[in-house]
């Protein structure tokens, strides 16, 4: 039973990960402050890890091109670091919103008076099998149009570093 050890991992992970969408309603109740909040949480760690990798990424003889033809440290961060690595921030960004819509909806359904979760929540008990489509219909369309529109602007503002995938 190798893999067996996999699920309990998997079981404590997903129970930590409640635990704290429940403790950031606890602290910050049921309105709007506790959504955006677990947005930013959930979001900026992606965005973060993906702008260090693209940075990281950047060649140091690119760095060293650029200083070798007399540009500052600001030419370098405007003209070298920060294209090269906006592939790496925007796909950072896609990411990150795809993980926002899935923590606003747990959220909503665990706690909220109002959004997309909360409408399957209530169509839930009282067994309305059309609204809980309509809502999931609404999600999977907004979030494919987000996607579509990341997809555009790493197209747009970084398709000579790097290829949409």
């Amino acid at each position: 039973a190798p893999l067996a050890g996999l699920g309990e991992d998997g079981l404590q992970v997903a129970f930590k990960q409640s635990t704290g969408v429940l403790e950031v309603l606890f602290w910050f109740g049921i309105g709007e402050g506790s959504k955006i909040f677990l947005i930013i949480y959930t979001t900026v760690f992606i965005v973060t890890l993906n702008t260090a990798a693209g940075v990281g990424s950047i060649a140091p003889n690119k760095i060293r091109a650029a200083r070798s033809l007399g540009a500052s440290t600001r030419q370098v961060f405007l003209f070298v670091a920060l294209p090269a690595a906006a592939p790496f921030i925007l796909t950072g960004m896609r990411l990150g919103m795809g993980n926002s819509f899935v923590t606003i909806v747990a959220a909503e359904l665990i706690a909220a008076n109002a959004g997309l979760g909360k409408m399957i929540w209530d169509a839930r008990l009282y067994m309305l099998v059309d609204q809980i489509f309509v809502a999931l219909l609404t999600l999977g369309l907004l979030g494919f149009i987000t996607d579509r529109l990341f997809r555009w602007a790493i197209f747009t503002f970084a398709g000579r570093f790097s290829s949409v995938s």
